[in-house]
């Protein structure tokens, strides 16, 4: 299976990656948890990238950037652990690109088709949560005024809240919860979506 968890920065996405991850690994299932941007050249370029607001890349570029990092990830890191029949999940992938860069402007469908020749996860986890709790969530383990940058958040959001209207296997999970209940949700879609041998897992 090839799993994705999405969503706004501090929705919780990563923890619920990890549980998933640590839950799959006691049942003994080949698991392996990856994120994108990945551990390679690109995805340590665009990390340093994002970390210093002074270097400002244009939408566009910046997209592109992470479409580079996604083609060598996939080629390096995940096509062949897929071949070998592991599970993957990954803290962010395709549908983040089609996200943030349709609300930066840039158009939804050229980034759909750009974003083809990868494979498609099994199930894309929407871990949705306020933009107001995302922030507070942030600020609790860095500092920095990141109100400027809510209305921001909120086009995001909105922006992952419209994906499963259109792409297949993408569920919005209620991230506004406690993080055992927001998991008991994943775990339920979970359940109910993939083949019966996960069903045994509690």
């Amino acid at each position: 299976m090839f799993i994705s968890f999405e969503g706004i920065d501090g929705c919780g996405k990563t923890t619920q990656a990890k549980l998933l991850y640590n839950k799959l690994k006691q049942n003994k299932e080949q698991v392996v948890l990856t994120s994108e941007p990945a551990k390679n050249e690109i995805g340590l370029f665009i990390r340093n990238l994002i970390k210093n607001p002074a270097q400002k890349y244009d939408p566009l570029t910046l997209q592109l950037l992470f479409m580079s990092d996604r083609a060598y990830h996939v080629n390096k890191f995940i096509n062949p652990r897929l071949k070998k029949r592991y599970t993957i999940i990954t803290d962010r992938y395709l549908l983040s690109t089609i996200a943030y860069g349709s609300a930066f402007g840039i158009d939804r469908n050229w980034l759909y088709k750009m974003n083809l020749v990868f494979p498609y996860p099994d199930l894309n986890f929407i871990i949705d949560v306020e933009p107001k709790e995302a922030i507070k969530r942030i600020q609790k383990k860095k500092s920095g005024d990141y109100f400027e940058k809510l209305k921001f958040m909120v086009k995001i959001r909105q922006s992952y809240k419209n994906l499963p209207k259109r792409y297949k296997n993408c569920f919005i999970i209620n991230g506004n919860k406690s993080i055992e209940e927001t998991s008991k949700e994943v775990m339920d879609v979970l359940r109910k979506h993939i083949k019966s041998k996960y069903a045994p897992i509690v």
